[in-house]
């Protein structure tokens, strides 16, 4: 290389070192033009994100993503909450594709061409959340730009795929679901009724389930203690009635923690009050008890009215007609 440049005339070397310096400069200005618009780039600022604007506020969440076709063409659904000024907060979903350019280098994705696809809000009123689609769309117009680090991108892409891992049944069967509207109880044992004796006696308890559950083989009857009030049936499903007359041996319990609350009931306190309804069952079970006939307010600006004479969550939609009971959070 260097013989070969030796060789050529003098002024030939001097136009070519000319012309390399030349470039050099410009690939040095090339290279602080890059650096300046490098810097100057959006990144990703993190999630949530908000904006606003006279019709309103809006947030919204980092997208998750359903699909990434060739790393170029997205769709996604986006956690959105829109609050319409002087409005409340709707909390809604938002899906939409749109076009994907990456930069490895600074690990940024330009997402744009934002093309929504639909726009959900479960808890609204259809004309409601019509308005607030359309407020959610001026939000997000077509030439809105989003940044997102691509690492983000690439762990939720990981997460969206379907794992080979067995997926095993699970099952979700409704309880059985019990109505009272005055006094009941339920009385639930896990399967088939477990008795074991007590100190080689006629007595047994039941030993799954968590009520003080005995079974006096002399006399073939169950006996169930309600707080200190003792009731008695011959067969788990009833009919059960108070009574005061107890089997001899529930008066000489082992003196132990687990009876404690057992003695204390025996023999049976002063007046015997009324029999509650036992619900029994040997299957999971749930008891909506109401203080008589069921009684329901409106939540405001809704469809939907709540029990107030129960203790548990149950819910009328007042135009699907139909009632949601909340059995477990």
């Amino acid at each position: 290389m260097f013989s070969f440049i030796q060789n050529r005339p003098a002024h030939t070397g001097v136009a070519r070192r000319a012309s390399a310096d030349g470039l050099a400069k410009n690939m040095f200005v090339i290279f602080l033009i890059a650096s300046a618009i490098g810097t100057s780039i959006a990144q990703d600022v993190g999630w949530p994100r908000e904006k606003s604007n006279a019709s309103g506020a809006f947030i919204y969440y980092q997208p998750q993503l359903d699909e990434w076709k060739e790393f170029r063409r997205l769709e996604a659904r986006m956690a959105i909450s829109v609050t319409p000024t002087g409005g409340q907060p709707a909390l809604g979903v938002v899906s939409f594709r749109a076009r994907t350019d990456a930069n490895l280098e600074t690990r940024n994705v330009v997402v744009s061409r934002l093309e929504i696809i639909s726009v959900r809000f479960p808890s609204l009123e259809p004309a409601k959340a019509a308005a607030m689609e359309k407020l959610v769309r001026d939000f997000l117009p077509s030439s809105r730009v989003l940044n997102i680090n691509l690492d983000r991108l690439l762990a939720a892409l990981d997460a969206a795929k379907p794992t080979s891992t067995p997926v095993v049944a699970v099952k979700n069967d409704p309880p059985r679901i019990f109505v009272a509207y005055d006094k009941a109880i339920l009385l639930l044992v896990d399967g088939e009724a477990v008795r074991a004796p007590i100190e080689k006696g006629e007595l047994e308890f039941v030993v799954n389930t968590n009520w003080n559950l005995f079974f006096d083989k002399a006399d073939s009857k169950f006996y169930l203690l309600n707080e200190r009030q003792w009731l008695s049936s011959p067969a788990l499903e009833g009919p059960w009635t108070v009574t005061v007359k107890l089997p001899k041996a529930l008066s000489k319990l082992p003196n132990q923690p687990n009876w404690a609350d057992v003695k204390k009931a025996v023999p049976p306190p002063g007046g015997t009050g009324t029999a509650p309804r036992v619900f029994y069952s040997k299957t999971p079970a749930e008891i909506i008890a109401f203080k008589g006939q069921p009684n329901f307010a409106t939540i405001a600006n809704t469809q939907i009215a709540y029990a107030t004479n129960t203790d548990s969550d149950v819910f009328l939609h007042d135009g699907e007609k139909q009632f949601y009971f909340l059995v477990a959070g």
